[in-house]
């Protein structure tokens, strides 16, 4: 049996946390495909900054004004990097927009330390 902080380090594993007094666990985990080019990789994460930081609203004029442009494909749900921009959006919206209290909880815990 392992000992018990081995095993909460093995558990923890490839997630990251906001604090120790936060108590949440975000894991933002996201498979990049092989093949997939750096510029190809550059437009999705760049989308997905916009859309975390503007919303909805934004993602909807953007696929309706490049819906025939082929680089901007992934913005449809049934392409198979939807999945990844998806993702990438939720991790820069917890980013980006942190929930109410985050930033003075890591204040203290960095005064603390």
């Amino acid at each position: 049996m392992l000992p018990r902080s081995a095993a909460r380090a093995r558990a923890l594993k490839g997630h990251v946390y906001a604090s120790s007094t936060a108590r949440r666990w975000w894991r933002a985990q996201a498979h990049i495909p092989e093949g997939l080019s750096l510029l190809e990789l550059d437009i999705i994460k760049l989308a997905a900054q916009f859309v975390a930081r503007n919303g909805q609203t934004f993602l909807t004029g953007l696929s309706s004004r490049e819906h025939t442009n082929p680089q901007f494909a992934f913005l449809r749900p049934t392409h198979s990097l939807f999945g990844l921009f998806k993702t990438l959006c939720d991790a820069y919206s917890r980013v980006l927009m942190p929930p109410k209290g985050t930033k003075d909880r890591l204040l203290k815990d960095a005064t603390d330390g």
